[in-house]
C-alpha cells in the first residue's frame, strides 16, 4: 500500500465489555476487515463497516461509517448477557434473588465429610416465560445429586442435603460440603436408570463451586433434573467469609474461557495472556486458558510452561494440569493417571501421550473401565453407570476360554483384527462394532498359514483414537485375546 493509500487510511478503535469478547469488522463487500479479542485498534479505507460481536452464543452487531478525513473513530461496545450456569449478573439466565443465594450458602458447611478443601454445588432453574406465564416448579433442583468416593460410597445426597427454596418462580437449591483434598465423583441418576458421573477435584485450600442449570433428559416432567453437562466450575478460596461473587468480573472472564473451549473459538487476548502468566484468583482460568493455548496452530509452550507451574504452585497435583504438562516436551512429571481428569480435553491428551508412554495410564487402572461408558461429548469427560452399581471403577476381571460371543463390542474388534489373513481377496477391513468408529486398513497375505495381524505404531494411534482407550489396556486385551486363542 503506498503512502497516500496510508494516509486516506481511518483509524478505527473498538473496545468492549469483556476480555474474551470476539470482534470482527466486516466491509461492504461483507470481508473480514479485521479482528480482534477484547480490543482492537487498526486503520481501514473510508466506507461504512459493521462491527460484530461474540461473547458465547450471543452476538451484537452495529454499523459505523468512517470519512474521508476523520482522525480517529472510537467505538465502545456494551458486554453482552450471555448464557451462564452460574447466577452471574450481567448474563442471560439470571435472577438476583438466585444471585444472593448463592452467595449466601457458599461459605457455610452444610456438610462436613473432612478438612482442607470444599465443594459447592448450586443448581437451579430458568425459564423464559414471564412471571405470569411460568407455573411455579416444586422439582428439587438437585434432586438425583450425589457427591460420592471413588469406591462409590455416597459422601452426600444433595437432594436431601441442600438449602431449597422453592417460593420464587424458578427454584434453587445450594450445598457446601467440606471434604478432605482429593478425588470425587459428582453423579446424576438418569430416568433411565444409569448415573451420569464426572470427576471432581478437590484442591487443599480450594472450593470447587458446581453451578447448573436444568435440562430435560426425557418427555416429563419429572425428567427435568440438573445440567450435568453444561456445568459451570470455578474454585475460590477456601475458607473465605464471601466464596461466590456474581459480580466478579474474573469469575465472568472465566465462564467466557470455558465457554470459547466448548466452541473451540479463539479468545486468548493480549490481556488475557498476561494474565495466564501470572497467578490468578481462579485457576479453572489457567486450566481452561492452557487448553486454549493448545489449539492454536502455534502454541506458545513457553507460556504453557508458565501456565503449568503456576497452576501446580496454587493447585498442588490435579490431573487436568498434569495432562497439559504432557504437552511440554521437557516436563520432568512422572504423575500415573489412575483416575479421570475433569476435563474430556485433558483425557484426549492422555490418551495421545499413552500411545508412547504406556505407563502413565497403567492397564487394568480404574480410569481404563469408562473407555466403553463415556456419554456425550461436552466439555466435561463424563461416563455412565448402572444406578444399582456400587463401585463407580469396575476392575477388568479376565475370564479366560472366552468364544467370541463373550467378547464385549471393542474387543470384538481386536479379536477380528487379529485374525489371520488367509488368502488375497480376505476382507481389508475391520467390521464395525462400535458405532461411529472408522474402519481400520487390514494388510493381506498370500499365506494360508499367515500369523495373526501385528499391531504396527501407525495402527496403535488409530485404535487409541477410535476407541478411546489407553495403549497400555489396548495391549492388555490383545494379550488377553491372545490367551484365549
Amino acid at each position: 500500500m503506498s503512502d497516500s493509500e496510508q494516509g486516506d487510511l481511518v483509524p478505527l478503535s473498538i473496545r468492549t465489555g469483556d476480555m474474551g469478547t470476539e470482534i470482527f469488522v466486516i466491509d461492504g463487500q461483507f470481508r473480514l476487515a479485521a479482528r480482534g479479542v477484547g480490543e482492537l485498534e487498526t486503520r481501514l479505507k473510508p466506507g461504512l463497516y459493521s462491527i460484530k460481536v461474540q461473547a458465547g452464543s450471543e452476538a451484537m452487531e452495529e454499523h459505523v461509517i468512517l470519512r474521508p478525513g476523520d482522525m480517529r473513530h472510537e467505538k465502545v461496545m456494551a458486554p453482552l448477557h450471555f448464557a451462564s450456569a452460574a447466577p452471574l449478573v450481567d448474563t442471560s439466565k439470571t435472577h438476583e434473588y438466585q444471585q444472593q443465594a448463592a452467595i449466601d450458602h457458599s461459605s457455610a458447611a452444610k456438610i462436613q465429610k473432612g478438612t482442607g478443601s470444599a465443594i459447592y454445588v448450586f443448581t437451579r432453574d430458568w425459564t423464559e416465560a414471564t412471571s405470569e406465564e411460568r407455573l411455579d416448579s416444586k422439582l428439587n433442583p438437585s434432586r438425583m445429586l450425589e457427591i460420592r468416593e471413588l469406591n462409590g460410597d455416597t459422601i452426600a445426597h444433595l437432594g436431601d442435603h441442600s438449602a431449597i427454596d422453592f417460593s420464587p418462580p424458578d427454584p434453587w437449591a445450594a450445598c457446601n460440603v467440606v471434604v478432605d483434598p482429593g478425588l470425587y465423583i459428582l453423579s446424576l441418576e438418569l430416568p433411565d436408570g444409569h448415573r451420569l458421573e464426572q470427576m471432581v477435584v478437590a484442591s487443599r485450600g480450594w472450593q470447587t463451586q458446581i453451578f447448573m442449570l436444568q435440562r430435560d433428559y426425557g418427555p416429563l416432567p419429572d425428567d427435568r433434573l440438573a445440567d450435568l453437562p453444561g456445568a459451570s466450575i470455578f474454585l475460590a478460596r477456601y475458607p473465605n467469609p464471601v466464596a461466590f461473587q456474581p459480580t466478579d468480573r474474573a469469575s465472568r472472564l472465566v465462564e467466557l474461557a470455558r465457554l470459547g473451549l466448548v466452541d473451540r473459538r479463539h479468545i486468548l487476548s493480549n490481556e488475557i495472556r498476561s494474565m495466564l502468566s501470572q497467578k490468578y484468583d481462579n485457576p479453572m482460568l489457567g486450566i481452561y486458558g492452557g487448553h486454549l493455548l493448545l489449539h492454536e496452530s502455534k502454541p506458545d509452550l513457553d507460556l504453557l510452561k508458565i501456565v503449568v507451574g503456576n497452576l501446580r504452585g496454587l493447585l498442588g497435583i490435579h490431573p487436568d494440569v498434569e495432562a497439559l504438562a504432557l504437552a511440554l516436551p521437557n516436563d520432568s512429571s512422572d504423575y500415573v493417571f489412575k483416575y479421570p481428569p475433569m476435563l474430556r480435553q485433558s483425557w484426549g491428551r492422555i490418551l495421545g501421550a499413552s500411545v508412547t508412554k504406556p505407563q502413565i495410564v497403567p492397564a487394568g487402572s480404574p480410569v481404563s473401565s469408562i473407555s466403553g461408558r463415556l456419554w456425550g461429548s461436552d466439555l466435561w469427560l463424563q461416563w455412565l453407570n448402572s444406578a444399582s452399581q456400587t463401585v463407580s471403577f469396575p476392575k477388568r476381571r479376565s475370564v479366560v476360554h472366552k468364544t467370541k460371543d463373550d467378547y464385549s463390542a471393542t474387543e470384538k474388534i481386536l479379536v477380528d483384527y487379529l485374525q489371520p489373513t488367509r488368502t488375497p481377496s480376505a476382507q481389508t477391513t475391520a467390521p464395525l462394532f462400535l458405532e461411529g468408529l472408522p474402519a481400520f486398513a487390514l494388510e493381506t497375505t498370500n499365506s494360508i498359514d499367515a500369523d495373526r495381524q501385528a499391531i504396527t505404531e501407525e495402527t496403535m494411534v488409530q485404535l487409541v483414537q477410535a476407541l478411546g482407550m489407553p495403549r497400555a489396556e489396548i495391549e492388555n486385551m490383545v494379550a488377553e485375546i491372545s490367551d484365549n486363542g
